[in-house]
C-alpha cells in the first residue's frame, strides 16, 4: 500500500468549493501509464499505481493529499506557500514547483528531473461542483503527457 501525503500550505485560501474532502475516481481518470512510462517505470507498476485511492482534504489555507495503493508506503509533506520554489517527489523523481491560485485555480509550475534533464512540470486543480480534476503535465510539444485525476466530493 502506498500512504502518502502531501499538504501543501498556499499564500492565499483555496476557493470554498474547494474544502472538504474527495476521493479519486479511479474510471474517470486517465490512466497513469504513459506518466510512468515517461519516467521509465514498468508497466506492471503503472497498473498498481492506476488502482491507488486518494482522499484529498482542504483546511484552511492548507491542501491534503492522502494515496493509499498497492506500491508500498510513504508520507511526504510539502509547504506549498508561494514564496520560494518547493522541492517534492512525483513518483520517485524530484520536481520543484512555485505554487500560485489563478482565480479559483491552483498552479504549481516549475520543472521535474527525468534522466538527468530539468524538464516542464505544471500540476492545475480546480473544481466544477462536486467534481475536483487534477491535471500534472510533463515535457511540452511531442514529448508531452498529461495526468488527469478526477476526484468526487465525499464530505
Amino acid at each position: 500500500m502506498i500512504a502518502l501525503l502531501f499538504t501543501i500550505a498556499l499564500a492565499a485560501a483555496p476557493p470554498s468549493a474547494m474544502v472538504g474532502t474527495w476521493t479519486l475516481d479511479v474510471a474517470a481518470s486517465s490512466d497513469v501509464a504513459p506518466v510512468l512510462e515517461k519516467l521509465g517505470i514498468p508497466g506492471f507498476l503503472g497498473k498498481a499505481a492506476g488502482s491507488s485511492t486518494q482522499t484529498v482534504a482542504i483546511v484552511g489555507e492548507r491542501l491534503v493529499v492522502a494515496v493509499d495503493g498497492s506500491l508500498g508506503d510513504r508520507t511526504e509533506t510539502v509547504d506549498l506557500s508561494g514564496a520560494e520554489p518547493v522541492i517534492g517527489s512525483f513518483f520517485g523523481y524530484e520536481f520543484r514547483v512555485v505554487p500560485r491560485l489563478v482565480g479559483d485555480t491552483i498552479v504549481a509550475a516549475g520543472t521535474i528531473r527525468i534522466d538527468g534533464k530539468d524538464q516542464l512540470f505544471v500540476s492545475r486543480r480546480s473544481v466544477s461542483g462536486s467534481v475536483m480534476t487534477v491535471d500534472t503535465t510533463i515535457g511540452t510539444g511531442a514529448d508531452e503527457v498529461t495526468l488527469r485525476r478526477v476526484f468526487r466530493k465525499v464530505g
